[in-house]
């Protein structure tokens, strides 16, 4: 699936719709991101919206980790995962939703620790399958979640 906004600021999603992702909530957005089976947006007031997946408290479904449960308070970016989502609030500091809660060295799709972000204040964030990376405030990349592959571990000669 996929959503974007229009230049009223409403959401539009449209695609494969098996958990209700392409169905977005109204009112006015200014960025949206899509994961597997769920979207989350940021309303024109900073919020965060989600729906789709993982809207209900994470259960043992194969789909809902919590993805679509965003946290309280006021966002300025957002990057989805595969059921996770990350974003930065407006402190510049990063939080994260959806499966990876755990520090646990990946034996499961929510044991990879993708939603658990560094401390620290970020200018940019991506999501990935089962990690995220952040560029920090002071222009250094770092990564969290699985390293499977290396995709947790940046270039050295990143600048």
């Amino acid at each position: 699936h996929a959503c974007g906004i229009d230049s009223t600021g409403a959401l539009h999603c449209w695609g494969q719709d098996s958990v209700g992702q392409t169905e977005p909530p109204s009112g006015t957005f200014m960025v949206v991101t899509c994961g597997i089976e769920h979207a989350c947006a940021i309303a024109t007031d900073g919020h965060v919206e989600c729906w789709g997946a993982g809207s209900k408290p994470p259960n043992d479904a194969k789909d809902n980790f919590g993805q679509a449960m965003p946290p309280s308070g006021s966002f300025k970016s957002l990057s989805a995962g595969y059921y996770h989502t990350c974003g930065i609030a407006s402190d510049d500091t990063v939080k994260c939703w959806g499966a990876g809660t755990t520090s646990s060295d990946c034996a499961g799709l929510t044991e990879c620790g993708q939603a658990m972000p560094p401390s620290g204040k970020f200018q940019e964030i991506a999501g990935n399958y089962t990690n995220s990376c952040g560029i920090r405030a002071d222009g250094t990349l770092t990564c969290w979640g699985s390293n499977t592959g290396n995709r947790s571990t940046p270039p050295s000669d990143f600048q």
